[in-house]
């Protein structure tokens, strides 16, 4: 019987880690960091162009976030800290005419 593809579940993306690391010629955290940024962009990049909505990117973003912790791109603490981020962001006043 053959050996299975993927022993380790989600290894695509350890490995994908790897690889930017070694192209970068950094470490692996760092390489993640730099790999789950651009998943959480890309998330929130495509939702603003496709709704034009600011909230919608701000929650999709968060999405992306969620879904780089999940492939092992982000630590744990990394969505908390932009949960926190994104809701100062949406609930308290910006420069949009409030008041200073």
């Amino acid at each position: 019987m053959p050996a299975p593809l993927f022993p380790v579940a989600l290894s695509v993306f350890t490995d994908l880690e790897n690889a930017t690391a070694d192209a970068l010629g950094s470490g692996t955290s760092e390489a993640g960091y730099m790999l789950g940024f651009v998943v959480a962009l890309a998330a929130a990049l495509i939702t603003y162009l496709v709704t034009d909505n600011e909230r919608a990117m701000l929650t999709f973003g968060i999405l992306g976030v969620a879904l780089a912790t999940a492939v092992g791109f982000f630590d744990p603490w990394v969505p908390l800290l932009v949960v926190i981020a994104v809701a100062a962001l949406l609930f308290w006043p910006t420069a949009k005419g409030a008041p200073a």
